[in-house]
């Protein structure tokens, strides 16, 4: 009898775990090497994007998104804290956006890498979701 109520309480915690993560978002992380791809994510799933940037040196992505995705942050990381304090040029970094797939449908985030002094781009990323119910 002992077994018989370990089974069930365990199985009891199974389907809550399985209850919950249905309910949880996934999170989607891209980087260069994942330049134009078509991926798939839910309705409501968060993405994030990670591009090498150097904005000491004036080279910056500029990004655009589709009304079906939502920036939710625009962060950059330098890859040379201490070297970026002291005024050292070309330490580099990460631009990373955190975004939330908030339509259905075909979606698309694209970026530019810029300089400043210059209007041409020196790079193009594009990626495109196919976002479905959940």
């Amino acid at each position: 009898m002992e077994r018989k109520w370990i089974y069930l309480g365990i199985a009891g915690i199974l389907v809550v775990i399985v209850i919950i993560g249905i309910g949880m978002s996934m999170v989607n992380s891209f980087d260069e090497s994942s330049n134009n791809a078509t991926v798939s994510v839910t309705q409501g799933d968060t993405i994030t994007i990670s591009l090498g940037e150097n904005p000491k040196t004036g080279f910056r992505w500029v990004a655009n998104v589709t009304p079906g995705l939502a920036i939710s942050r625009d962060t950059y990381e330098s890859g040379n804290p201490i070297g970026e304090m002291m005024g050292m040029l070309g330490a580099g970094g990460t631009r990373t956006w955190h975004i939330t797939a908030v339509q259905t449908g075909t979606q698309t985030f694209s970026a530019v890498k810029v300089r400043s002094d210059t209007p041409y781009p020196v790079n193009i990323y594009s990626i495109t979701f196919q976002v479905s119910n959940r």
